[in-house]
């Protein structure tokens, strides 16, 4: 991948950025929504930098709006680890039958 980003043109004209919206593995697509329909993205290798959701992530654990869910972090960062899981409060009778 070292030699695709050398190769790379990182000329201001070039940048674009957008939500990526719907991710289709099957045909290697990916949908965006673009932040400034002026700036259209062009056919060759580009980057996904997920700034946003780092900036979701340092606001869960330093921001006082977050502090009751910073509470329960702990417990349910351990769950995905396995073997353990958080209680669940209210039974989910909603879904397919034969899940249910």
């Amino acid at each position: 991948m070292d030699h695709v980003f050398d190769e790379l043109d990182l000329e201001d004209d070039n940048v674009w950025s957008g939500e990526i919206v719907e991710v289709d593995e099957q045909n290697g697509c990916l949908f965006v929504v673009l932040d400034n329909p002026e700036a259209m993205p062009v056919v060759g290798p580009f980057f996904v930098r997920p700034f946003e959701f780092l900036s979701v992530l340092n606001s869960i654990y330093n921001d006082s709006a977050f502090d009751a869910v910073r509470q329960r972090l702990p417990e349910r960062l351990a769950a995905t680890e396995g073997e353990l899981h958080p209680r669940v409060f209210r039974p989910a009778n909603v879904g397919l039958p034969h899940l249910i």
